[in-house]
């Protein structure tokens, strides 16, 4: 049950909120909710991982109701491009992160004195996106520009971030903006493309998950997913300004906290 690995309403609250803040950020949201429930709430890594995965689903419904025109575009086959975008992207991602969601869930995350040497990766992880996103440069390319190229080998690179300590939207605003679009043009396209991911890896981890290894409560999982939509829907506009203006910094500031936090565990637990 989910109240095994959060012993109160508050904890759930707590971390519907990081989900809510850190998904419109490129810092790894489900790495947070991760090592939140992990280190600070003591629960096993392989279920803080899943929960990590699970609770993206909330933020999807305040992608949606944000992205409200762009998706009636599409439903009413007015922008048939995004649509086409949509598809691929979603279909390439599975390709690259059902392979890495099997090995993470089956074989890695499997023993407790491993969390300090993957928080330690997750910091150079996050470190290295902040040297990469701080040499780019913005291109000219706006969203209506995406091609079936573009849409694979942003799905490719999407597919990788379901591995812990990497930001999905971390990476794919850093391919879009490597492929030559504009900032704005590629937080949107990175947003747009998180609603069916997030979904499915939300569906996914219920799906396959509840009779195994964290057989979780959705009436607490409810809660969590609809903290994070209010938190993720109120800062969004906010969010994706810092994210604009501070990632770099933000993201290399939080790396080191995560190193730190790494090396801290490591000395302890050995």
């Amino acid at each position: 049950m989910l109240s095994r690995m959060c012993s109160s309403v508050a904890e759930i609250l707590g971390i519907g909120v990081l989900q809510g803040i850190f998904e419109w950020l490129p810092v790894s949201s489900k790495t947070i909710v991760m090592l939140f429930s992990s280190l600070v709430l003591r629960r096993p890594l392989t279920i803080s991982y899943l929960l990590g995965l699970a609770i993206q689903g909330g933020t999807v419904f305040a992608a949606i109701v944000y992205f409200r025109r762009e998706i009636l575009d599409i439903i009413l086959f007015k922008n048939t491009k995004l649509l086409t975008y949509l598809i691929i992207t979603t279909f390439s991602s599975c390709l690259t992160g059902l392979p890495i969601y099997i090995v993470f869930t089956k074989f890695l995350l499997l023993r407790e004195e491993f969390v300090g040497f993957i928080t330690i990766a997750i910091g150079f992880i996050l470190l290295l996106q902040a040297l990469v996103l701080s040499r780019l440069d913005t291109g000219l390319k706006k969203i209506t520009d995406i091609d079936i190229f573009d849409s694979l080998v942003l799905g490719l690179i999407q597919g990788l971030s379901i591995a812990p300590g990497v930001s999905r939207s971390g990476v794919t605003v850093a391919t879009l903006l490597y492929l030559g679009y504009t900032v704005d043009d590629s937080l949107k396209l990175s947003f747009l493309a998180s609603i069916p991911v997030n979904l499915g890896a939300t569906i996914l981890t219920i799906t396959l998950e509840e009779l195994t290894t964290i057989h979780l409560d959705i009436t607490l999982l409810g809660l969590a997913s609809l903290v994070s939509v209010i938190t993720g829907f109120a800062t969004i506009k906010l969010l994706l300004f810092i994210a604009k203006k501070y990632r770099y910094k933000l993201t290399a500031g939080l790396g080191i906290v995560a190193l730190l936090i790494g090396l801290a565990t490591a000395i302890t637990i050995h």
